[in-house]
């Protein structure tokens, strides 16, 4: 079974967090999520804990690219396409969930990997799309 994770761009910090909750409230004014940094237990005394009004979610994918990272709705990631021998493309691409799946042009390995790198977020690094063609 897939490890169900979220992280959140609060738009007021301008910073990634690792999210805890998420409560939609009744009618949308009161939607909002608990977030922590990540790598910090929630659960443990003293772990500063935010509540933000003004985030993006992003869902990660259950998928790790080649260095062991975990990817997430919104990484930019870079890919090499390979015919045989021969690398012949290289790209940097966004993941995006839409019509019920995650996708870009990731080229999937039997064991569940990627043979892609995130090497950034369509937030933090912005700058890494200039560019690239939509």
């Amino acid at each position: 079974m897939r490890e169900i994770k979220f992280r959140a761009w609060d738009f007021e910090d301008k910073k990634m967090w690792q999210v805890i909750s998420v409560s939609e409230g009744h009618w949308d004014e009161n939607k909002h999520v608990l977030m922590c940094d990540f790598g910090e237990n929630p659960l443990m005394k003293g772990t500063d804990i935010r509540q933000s009004f003004t985030y993006e979610l992003m869902q990660y994918t259950g998928l790790k690219d080649k260095k062991g990272i975990k990817i997430y709705e919104g990484d930019i990631i870079h890919l090499k396409h390979e015919t045989g021998y021969q690398e012949w493309d290289e790209n940097k691409e966004v993941v995006e969930f839409s019509m019920g799946a995650f996708s870009c042009s990731i080229y999937s390995t039997p064991d569940g990997g990627c043979d892609c790198e995130v090497i950034g977020n369509i937030y933090e690094n912005p700058e890494l799309l200039e560019g690239v063609a939509e």
